[in-house]
């Protein structure tokens, strides 16, 4: 049932056992343990992300896999969700419109990565497409280093100047007075960072593929788990969210930033 609003179905549509509750709501202001408090259609188009990063990984596989004689259309239908997405009517969540955001801007890091990849404001795009269509430095690159390049780049580098730049619009609209918008580009980024595929318990579920995943891997090596094998790091990052929620429901802007 938790997943029930990430297929478009509710509770009628599927039915239920006559001695269960179905609960299609079922508490879904959540991602990974955190409770946003915004628009739960609009958190979901931006956790979703991740549905569409694995639909690129997975056709991308299947080429290189099952159909070798198919591999470069296959990489092409990838390429076409990169751009549209799965939801082609919303296009300022498709993949190819974060990666080209000119709010990225505001991130005061930006320029460092601007000016390391040659002045190129759309560097991760290029790279990207460049992967998809075999082209600059992946002309004679094997399509499985394509795949893990557009997979890794799609997961982290994409995810990461994002969620900065939602953080840092979330700063910005506070000091504006704008609370509520705010609390969107607040809750965008928690979207941003942990994704959909978490689920909605504490911790997460394990099957994501963004940073917050990231960081669950990671700690093995850094000796930064918990107990509970989840990333201490992701921990603090939950509790800095609920905090900038506080701070921006009292306006306290400064301690925010």
């Amino acid at each position: 049932q938790s997943l029930y609003s990430c297929l478009g179905l509710t509770c009628d549509l599927v039915g239920h056992m006559e001695q269960e509750e179905c609960d299609d709501s079922s508490d879904l202001k959540r991602l990974a343990g955190y409770r946003y408090v915004s628009d739960q259609q609009m958190v979901n188009k931006a956790s979703q992300i991740d549905v569409d990063m694995r639909k690129v990984e997975i056709f991308i596989q299947n080429g290189i896999t099952q159909f070798q004689g198919s591999q470069e259309m296959l990489f092409g239908t990838a390429f076409g969700l990169y751009n549209y997405g799965q939801h082609s009517k919303y296009t300022e969540y498709s993949l190819s419109s974060m990666a080209r955001d000119t709010n990225r801007n505001i991130v005061p890091s930006f320029v460092s990565f601007r000016r390391y990849f040659g002045s190129d404001a759309n560097y991760a795009d290029t790279m990207i497409v460049n992967a998809f269509q075999k082209e600059g430095v992946f002309q004679l690159a094997s399509a499985d280093q394509r795949k893990r390049f557009i997979v890794f780049s799609l997961n982290y580098m994409l995810t990461y100047m994002t969620t900065l730049e939602k953080l840092y619009s979330s700063v910005r609209s506070c000091k504006y007075d704008d609370r509520k918008e705010a609390a969107v580009n607040l809750d965008l980024a928690a979207g941003y960072f942990v994704g959909s595929l978490e689920g909605k318990e504490d911790g997460g579920s394990f099957d994501g593929s963004l940073i917050f995943m990231l960081a669950k891997r990671m700690c093995v090596h850094f000796g930064t788990c918990t107990s509970s094998s989840h990333a201490r790091i992701n921990e603090r990052i939950i509790s800095l969210f609920y905090t900038s929620q506080a701070e921006i429901e009292t306006g306290a802007c400064a301690p925010l930033e």
